[in-house]
């Protein structure tokens, strides 16, 4: 049951760090662009 509950916060936690990217990602290109 650990295991499960660590896999779902690293997922959740992967997912929020993936967004973060992908607005960093935007907003670089703008600037750089």
């Amino acid at each position: 049951m650990l295991s499960v509950a660590l896999k779902d916060a690293l997922a959740s936690q992967v997912c929020l760090i993936a967004k973060l990217v992908r607005d960093l990602a935007k907003h670089s290109k703008h600037e750089y662009l």
